[in-house]
C-alpha cells in the first residue's frame, strides 16, 4: 500500500504467493501509480522494465533464473480523488476491492460487485511481458475504471481491501448482514486483526493476507487515510 495525500492518490497491491518476488513487484506498482495514475500498455511495459533492472540475472542460480523468467504477479487497486469536481476514480486489475459508502451505508463496489466473482481466477499484472498480452487489448484499462461522484454525498468514504476481506464483506452484504459499520469503526491495527480472526472463525473469511484502507474526503481538510 502507498499513499500520496498531496495529490489525492492511494494504491493497494496484493502479490501472489507463488511468484518469484511479488513483494518487490507490488511495491513498484503502487509507487508507480502514485507518480503516474495513467494505466495503459506503455505504463505496464515501463513497470516491467523497472522491475527487471533491480535484479542481476547472471548472478542467480539456474532455479532462481527459471523462477524469475516465469514472473512475479500482483493485483493493483488505485484510487485518485479530484478536488476539482469532488469525484474519485478507481482503477483495478485483479481481485482487490473498492467500496463506496455514504454515512456508513453501501453505495457501490468495484471491480467486483458480487462475492461469487472472487471464485474466478483473477487477472494479475506480471513481470513476464508475455503474460501481459491480454492487457494489450483495445480499451482494456478503460473497462477497469470506475468514477464515483462525491458531490451529493453527505459523508463519503472509500474502503479499499484485499480479496479475502472483500469477498467476506460482499458475502455478508448479500446475506443482509452488512459489516460496513464494523469496518468504519476500526481505528487501529489490533482492532482489524481481531475482526479478521473472528471473521475466519465465525463467518468464513478465507485465511490470506488481509489489508484494509479507509479513505475519507473533505474539501476543507486533507484526506484521512487510516491503513491496516
Amino acid at each position: 500500500m502507498a499513499l500520496a495525500a498531496a495529490v489525492g492518490r492511494v494504491a493497494v497491491s496484493d502479490g501472489a504467493s507463488e511468484s518469484f518476488d511479488s513483494r518487490t513487484w507490488a511495491s513498484l506498482l503502487v509507487a508507480k501509480f502514485l507518480d503516474d495514475p495513467g494505466l495503459c500498455v506503455s505504463w505496464l511495459d515501463d513497470a516491467v522494465t523497472s522491475y527487471a533492472q533491480q535484479f542481476a540475472v547472471s548472478d542467480m542460480s539456474w532455479s532462481q533464473q527459471a523462477a524469475f523468467e516465469r514472473g512475479s504477479y500482483a493485483t493493483l487497486l488505485g484510487v485518485e480523488h479530484s478536488h476539482l469536481d469532488h469525484s474519485v476514480t478507481i482503477q483495478c486489475v485483479g481481485d482487490s476491492l473498492a467500496v463506496l459508502l455514504d454515512d456508513g451505508e453501501f453505495v457501490d463496489s468495484f471491480y467486483y460487485r458480487r462475492a461469487e466473482a472472487f471464485q474466478a481466477r483473477p487477472e494479475l499484472l506480471c513481470t513476464n511481458p508475455g503474460r501481459n498480452r491480454p492487457f494489450a487489448l483495445p480499451h482494456y484499462f478503460r473497462i477497469h475504471r470506475q468514477s464515483w461522484s462525491l458531490g451529493r454525498r453527505s459523508a463519503p468514504v472509500v474502503l479499499c481491501m484485499t480479496d479475502a476481506v472483500g469477498q467476506w464483506a460482499l458475502r455478508r452484504h448479500q446475506r443482509r448482514e452488512p459489516v460496513w459499520q464494523e469496518l468504519m469503526r476500526i481505528d487501529d491495527a489490533a482492532a482489524f486483526e481481531t475482526l479478521v480472526l473472528d471473521g475466519r472463525v465465525s463467518s468464513g473469511m478465507r485465511v490470506d493476507d488481509a489489508t484494509l484502507v479507509r479513505v475519507s474526503f473533505d474539501d476543507d481538510e486533507d484526506d484521512g487515510v487510516p491503513v491496516f
